[in-house]
């Protein structure tokens, strides 16, 4: 049995469309360390929008994020970027992950972006894939030295991954998710991962899925130690088959090392 956790609605565009010009719709701002992906290992302020297309959860019912579309908070994009310098005020370089949820659903999340940059932050966006705007492919074009579009695809809800568009052509990375279970739509990983090797000679990242025995309770870190909600016997075969497929393709594996150091 798969335990899904914080299901959701599957959000829409016109969900935000009462948003004021430069809201956006925040989940949460919090400092962590970035567990996953080319910046593994750094300090870095993740900002949480609300709201995913996928939120249902039918086609991912592993994700252990919260994201609920009905519990963001409005915030203008410099009241953000302020937040997240009172809890990064000092450093050398200054990391912002913009996650979600799907945080390019949301249609001022250009300004949002723009403002961390013009603020001499560096920028990490995930993304599904599912969304694109002239916007982003705009900063994505002047700003890519300091911004890092990270494309980790999920499936519809038809058990297929989307087309990728244009979003493909900017990241910086793919991150793709793999599961052993020959059942599920993330057993087999998508074509266009090793065309966009070929073609981009930018790294594919592999990285397992984890799976839940139970709901983790309320303000729980997650983590592999003492009494994890985690079902550890799916997560090892997991991270077995991600690093075969690492190896016997060339890709790069990816581990959720926050969940060794049990942060947030």
């Amino acid at each position: 049995m798969t335990v899904v956790i914080n299901r959701d609605v599957n959000a829409r565009q016109k969900d935000y469309e009462r948003l004021g010009n430069g809201q956006v719709l925040v989940t949460s701002i919090f400092l962590t360390l970035q567990g996953e992906g080319p910046f593994a290992g750094r300090p870095a302020v993740f900002v949480r929008l609300a709201g995913c297309n996928l939120g249902a959860k039918k086609s991912c019912p592993f994700c252990d994020t919260y994201f609920s579309l009905g519990k963001g908070e409005r915030m203008m994009e410099h009241e953000v970027e302020h937040r997240a310098s009172c809890l990064m005020p000092e450093a050398p370089s200054r990391l912002m992950v913009l996650t979600g949820g799907e945080p390019l659903m949301q249609p001022h999340v250009s300004a949002l972006i723009g403002q961390f940059l013009w603020k001499h932050w560096q920028v990490q966006v995930e993304t599904n894939g599912f969304f694109w705007s002239d916007d982003l492919e705009m900063l994505a074009t002047h700003w890519k030295h300091v911004l890092s579009v990270v494309l980790s695809p999920k499936v519809a809800e038809n058990g297929k991954y989307p087309k990728m568009g244009r979003a493909l052509q900017h990241a910086a990375c793919l991150k793709i998710l793999v599961d052993a279970d020959p059942d599920s739509p993330y057993h087999k990983v998508p074509d266009f991962a090793d065309y966009f090797a070929q073609t981009t000679g930018r790294p594919v990242y592999v990285s397992p899925i984890n799976h839940y025995n139970r709901t983790p309770e309320k303000d729980e870190v997650v983590s592999f130690w003492g009494d994890s909600p985690l079902n550890l016997v799916r997560c090892q075969q997991n991270h077995e088959y991600a690093a075969e497929l690492a190896v016997k393709r060339g890709y790069r594996l990816s581990l959720q090392t926050h969940l060794l150091a049990a942060v947030e």
